[in-house]
């Protein structure tokens, strides 16, 4: 069947010589809103209607199938279902998938992300190998990025230099022995076994170079190294390769996204023709301005400038919140004016954008309290979260003793001998004699029924953990009975132990319901059942049906990647959430903050604002946080009012007063006189109280820095801290894990 034809009218002029653009490598760097699919889709329409080029030569990788069926339905309507059929076009793994599926003899599985968890604890307890030390997620991300770096099992274990590597190893090697046994591929098998045949059968290698004549690639500044190693295998010597990406939305490291294949990509391919495309058509050119005026304080970038016919449009917003509950109301209520007030938008034309899920909990809870719609994308709603459900159910038990399915739920997390076996004699126990299964529980810590002495101190101990819990949620203050139950259950203790990117997201959700209840707190109810049956009754309205298309949109900026919404707020604007502590131990990991903030702000269309606090709850802590240093990257021109921002001349100010109160604390840590208390091995006496003002001490997250305040004592002990390069925190001693540092920190 003979293509349709097709215009290059609607094309600007870097477009059209991309589209038009001949044989050999081509990269396309496509700013944000440019127009990188039309370049896409119409290059394959040229290379189809105008070269004559055979549909089953080009191949089309994208990175998500929603992407692939996009470019699909615009390539049949340029060029015709038919041919549009021919085309492979695919996600890395669906197009890997295809090859295998030609090349291997044998019918397969492919186990998806459950599966794959699964398998890989079967092989950890068959080996012995502590669930406690390798949790089987952390197992899966081991594994899943050896496989990125195209590093087999054995590879693997040949490398392993430690104790945990070396347990991964293991597990890796008999995973893949289960793997092959049932004939079954994980994700990363799919691209790593296509590789590994490329590499290793000349023939089959040769084969496909000679059909993939045309391979184009869409977002490839997110590419890995197997997925790379797997293109460079296909372009071979010829190099009729194009790939369209921009090095500016770089942002997903953490996933194994290798940011240098993109800036080499004329390393690799010096023929290389480079086209960049610098008109967006999505936002207005102050929101372009900004977006610019940040992303430019990275280095080593390739240089592109956002322009838009566009108008100016509105300024930017910023508002500074006392905290995360005013925070909140402030982006709920200016959604409100524009939805219902004004008329000039859909609930639905609205996002906010945060940097961890932890900080979706009070606009969830704002937008309820004024009946507005919501959804979560890329995250579980905050109450229906693992570690909120089970901290929930622990209440539910101290308010309803006879609640079993709550019970069973935490009776062994943390672990402590009250496994499934054990419970089911309790309630068969509870059964004969018409008790409760914890009125069982607590006849089996007495020593009644026929249990094993591991068994009767387990029940006792969880007994006796009950009433002591119970008395505590008596006391009155709400937020710290759940601060205790948190706490005082194990539940931090086994998270803190947990590997970090596992723990750290759960730590600060426990950390925002402590929040949650203190905002209850303050309806006048500091009842534990006030506050569950709210929670209950805002569980129930959230599953009322009705129109779910227009709803305000709520996600981390990670999964606004490819998005667009005509208002956007970008919240929690403040050092140490955004950026994220985490990145900032070194340039590379700052540099994919900014990216991600440059993402973020090219997200919105019309309207942005940017939101942050001046404190925010950190377990129990009032934390107090400086400004982004992304809000002062902005020019000042661009927010309302066209002055300087009161922020901008605030910091100025305290930078030529010094910080903290007129002592520079946080730059004299070195010269604080050794303290006379500590012994040799930098242990405080015992009974001394070391956490007084200008004391040196070390926090885990925010590194070192002087105690400048305190107030309270014994467990309700506050201590305000200036961190070096986090500004001044209040924290409450108990829960902060403050360490006191003899000598230098």
């Amino acid at each position: 069947m003979k293509p349709k034809e097709f215009t290059l009218a609607e094309l600007n002029p870097p477009q059209r010589e991309a589209v038009e653009y001949g044989d050999g490598p081509l990269l396309v760097l496509a700013g944000a809103g440019s127009g990188k699919t039309r370049v896409i889709t119409y290059r394959i329409a040229h290379f189809v209607c105008r070269r004559r080029v055979d549909p089953g030569s080009i191949m089309a990788v994208t990175f998500t199938n929603k992407a692939a069926g996009e470019m699909r339905d615009r390539i049949k309507k340029l060029l015709g279902g038919d041919v549009a059929q021919r085309i492979w076009i695919g996600t890395f793994h669906a197009l890997c998938l295809r090859i295998l599926k030609r090349e291997v003899s044998q019918d397969f599985s492919i186990y998806d992300e459950e599966e794959s968890k699964r398998c890989i604890k079967e092989c950890q307890r068959e080996l012995g190998v502590d669930e406690k030390t390798l949790k089987v997620d952390r197992l899966a991300y081991r594994i899943e990025g050896a496989k990125h770096e195209l590093i087999d099992a054995d590879a693997y274990q040949n490398m392993a230099v430690d104790f945990i590597s070396r347990q991964v190893g293991k597990v890796y090697a008999l995973y893949q022995k289960k793997m092959e046994r049932n004939h079954a591929y994980d994700f990363g098998d799919l691209i790593m076994g296509t590789v590994k045949r490329l590499q290793t059968q000349p023939a089959v290698q040769e084969k496909y170079r000679r059909q993939f004549r045309y391979l184009l690639v869409d977002e490839y500044q997110d590419i890995n190294h197997s997925q790379y190693v797997f293109i460079r295998l296909l372009a071979g010597e010829s190099g009729n390769l194009t790939v369209v990406g921009d090095d500016d939305q770089s942002i997903y490291q953490f996933r194994g996204a290798d940011l240098r294949n993109i800036l080499e990509f004329e390393r690799d391919y010096p023929q290389a023709k480079v086209i960049k495309l610098e008109q967006n058509y999505r936002s207005t050119q102050n929101i372009l301005a900004a977006a610019s005026e940040v992303v430019k304080n990275n280095r080593g970038r390739k240089e592109k400038t956002l322009w838009s016919e566009n108008p100016p449009g509105l300024p930017l917003q910023y508002f500074r919140a006392e905290n995360e509950a005013e925070e909140a109301e402030y982006v709920v209520k200016q959604i409100i004016q524009d939805v219902y007030d004004r008329g000039l938008r859909r609930l639905n034309d609205c996002v906010v954008l945060y940097r961890t899920n932890a900080q979706s909990r009070p606009f969830e809870d704002a937008l309820r309290r004024a009946h507005i719609r919501y959804r979560i994308v890329g995250g579980m709603k905050f109450y229906d979260r693992m570690e909120i459900k089970d901290i929930l159910a622990y209440l539910k038990v101290l308010v309803n003793p006879a609640d079993e399915l709550s019970l069973e739920r935490i009776v062994n997390v943390p672990p402590r001998g009250l496994g499934f076996q054990t419970m089911q004699k309790i309630k068969d126990m509870a059964s004969q004699r018409g008790l409760t299964v914890l009125e069982a529980m607590s006849a089996a810590g007495r020593g009644e029924g026929d249990f094993g002495e591991r068994i009767r101190l387990a029940a006792a101990s969880f007994s006796q953990l009950l009433a002591e819990l119970e008395n505590g949620m008596h006391q009155g203050d709400l937020a710290k009975g759940v601060a205790l139950v948190i706490h005082h259950t194990g539940y931090l203790d086994m998270w803190q132990k947990a590997p970090r990117d596992e723990g750290a997201p759960r730590l600060e959700n426990l950390s925002e319901l402590i929040e949650a209840a203190d905002e209850y707190a303050h309806t006048g109810d500091q009842s534990v059942k006030g506050f569950l049956e709210q929670i209950a009754l805002v569980s129930s309205w959230d599953e009322h049906e009705g129109d779910a298309q227009d709803q305000v949109t709520l996600m981390t900026l990670h999964s606004a990647k490819g998005l667009e919404f005509p208002l956007v707020a970008m919240v929690g604007m403040e050092e140490g959430l955004f950026p994220h502590s985490n990145a900032l131990q070194d340039e590379k990991g700052l540099a994919e903050e900014r990216r991600l903030c440059y993402v973020g702000i090219t997200r919105a269309k019309d309207r942005l604002m940017l939101t942050g606090t001046a404190t925010r709850s950190s377990f129990g802590n009032r934390i107090y946080n400086t400004e982004s240093r992304f809000l002062h990257e902005i020019p000042a021109r661009l927010f309302t009012g066209g002055t300087p921002l009161h922020h901008q001349k605030a910091r100025k100010a305290e930078e030529a007063r010094g910080l903290w109160r007129g002592e520079k604390y946080a730059d004299a840590i070195d010269e604080v006189t050794p303290d006379s208390s500590w012994d040799e091995e930098g242990q405080a006496e015992e009974g001394m109280d070391v956490f007084r003002v200008g004391q040196r001490v070390r926090h885990a997250k925010y590194g070192a820095g002087t105690i400048v305040g305190r107030v309270g004592e014994g467990e309700d002990l506050k201590v305000e801290v200036a961190f070096t390069h986090f500004g001044r925190k209040l924290m409450m001693v108990r829960f902060a894990a403050l360490q006191p540092v003899k000598g230098k920190c």
